[in-house]
């Protein structure tokens, strides 16, 4: 293993506690996505400030970014399906990449988009 992964790995590891409280309802959409951002980009003055290790900050922060967005749109959409069939509609058409989006948004400005 090397440092990147091992980085990545540190990282990853307390996302999924935060993962495991948003699937728990302890965290909402924004506060999960807030956590996130703070593990994540807090995470990148420490690896800049100590290039020795090996580890590329912004190889870590993308690693970790992707996978959180790509874990967090899953259970959104999933969530979504089962809210539809609960109430026997159909999602609506035309949503592609709106998770994304808000997930994004979420992570840049901290807070529900307008």
């Amino acid at each position: 293993m090397n440092i990147n992964e091992a980085a990545e790995g540190i990282l990853k590891a307390v996302l999924e506690c935060f993962q495991k409280r948003y699937l728990d309802r302890e965290l909402d959409d924004s506060e999960f996505v807030r956590c996130s951002r703070a593990l994540i980009e807090g995470a990148l003055p420490f690896l800049e400030a100590n290039r020795e290790t090996g580890a590329e900050p912004e190889l870590v922060r993308k690693a970790l970014y992707d996978g959180c967005r790509s874990w967090w749109t899953a259970q959104a959409a999933a969530v979504q399906e089962k809210d539809a069939a609960g109430d026997g509609e159909a999602l609506p058409e035309g949503d592609d990449g709106y998770l994304e989006h808000y997930f994004d948004y979420l992570y840049q400005r901290g807070t529900y988009p307008d």
